[in-house]
């Protein structure tokens, strides 16, 4: 890397840092200053603020977090009948924040709240019937409360009224019905129901964070050498090594999306899922040809025996089996394979073509071939 770009990246990276602490900041200074515009208005006896200000020192926004003074103005705003407040106060009773956790006393806040059509009381309510806190469970009683809540478009109540139908819990078991509910629920940015409709992947647990962490840094660690004696890559052998991480890391970063972002349809869900994976072949394959090219052969042959065999296993799962035909999984082996075989036939059949025109078998022209001893 040449002194330039050195000190361009180093440059780059400060204001990057300083960037990010100036607008942390001044985000701070933002909310400081709503925090004491609210308190003035709450103190003045404005409900709205009563509960807005009890809302920042729980969550510790502009403030200090402090669930007593979050249940002092909660319960100011509760005890004028504010139904924003009552489902507050109640929440820190469940939770047992500034306040010795009391089921009964949650419920009684709770149930005050949805007498009055607040949704989220309501939902909080049906969750205490489900659960049995504080009231005996009663899964018809749950299902009432979650379609109060989920008639005025409270998405998490459409999530949970979909659970109830597709599991049968207060109601006769009806797979068309929650998958109703879960869409209107997905519609609204509900992160289980888009889960549940198979439009987003599952949470990024640290265990599953570890693995792709370890092929970001390989990736970084082989793109890294490749570019060491610069941006010029003058062989096919240094072109490859480049191309390779950078393969890696796309395949990283459609996993990160497939945990981060959405998805509109299940059908793109299968198309992206192909895709990722047919890159990810594509780039296990360029591995065995730089670093193991004598493999390619075997390899190639025995991922033929395998794709066929798995191929041949599904269809007949698919004719055979009364359960759901797979087709997430369909789609991501068949993009693995047909990306692996492609590309080490690909490979094979360039070393071949180079091998009989050269008759000194010389194949420096391949795309992805190891160096000779030499190194040149």
């Amino acid at each position: 890397m040449t002194p330039f770009w050195k000190i361009a990246a180093s440059v780059t990276c400060v204001a990057v840092i300083c960037g990010t602490v100036v607008t942390w900041l001044a985000h701070e200074r933002k909310l400081a200053e709503a925090a004491r515009i609210c308190r003035t208005s709450a103190e003045q006896g404005d409900v709205k603020a009563q509960v807005q200000l009890g809302l920042l020192y729980h969550q510790g926004k502009g403030l200090p977090q402090d669930y007593a003074e979050a249940l002092r103005w909660y319960r100011k705003a509760a005890d004028r009948d504010d139904a924003s407040g009552q489902n507050g106060l109640g929440y820190l009773y469940f939770k047992g924040q500034g306040v010795p956790q009391d089921f009964a006393e949650a419920d009684r806040w709770y149930q005050k709240a949805a007498d009055q059509g607040y949704a989220k009381a309501q939902f909080n309510l049906g969750d205490m019937y489900y659960s049995g806190f504080g009231v005996p469970q009663d899964n018809a009683e749950a299902i009432r409360w979650y379609r109060e809540a989920a008639d005025q478009g409270y998405a998490r109540a459409q999530y949970d009224l979909g659970r109830m139908y597709y599991y049968g819990y207060g109601v006769p078991q009806d797979r068309t019905e929650a998958d109703r509910w879960d869409r209107k629920a997905a519609n609204q940015g509900d992160e289980y129901a888009q889960r549940a409709l198979g439009l987003k992947g599952p949470a990024l647990s640290t265990w599953s964070a570890i693995g792709p962490s370890v092929v970001t840094f390989g990736c970084l660690l082989l793109l890294m050498g490749s570019l060491s004696h610069g941006w010029r890559l003058r062989t096919p052998h240094q072109r490859a090594l480049a191309i390779a991480p950078l393969l890696g890391l796309t395949v990283e970063g459609l996993s990160l999306y497939w945990v981060f972002g959405v998805f509109p349809s299940v059908s793109t869900v299968y198309a992206f899922f192909f895709t990722k994976n047919l890159l990810a072949g594509i780039f296990v394959a360029m591995l065995i040809s730089l670093f193991v090219p004598r493999a390619a052969k075997i390899a190639l042959a025995v991922l033929g025996i395998l794709f066929a065999c798995l191929s041949l296993l599904l269809l007949l799962a698919l004719y055979h089996s009364k359960r759901p035909f797979p087709i997430r999984a369909f789609c991501s082996l068949n993009g693995m394979f047909i990306g692996l075989l492609i590309a080490l036939a690909f490979y094979l059949w360039r070393t071949h073509k180079r091998t009989r025109e050269e008759p000194n078998g010389i194949c420096d022209a391949v795309a992805f071939e190891i160096p000779d001893e030499s190194g040149e």
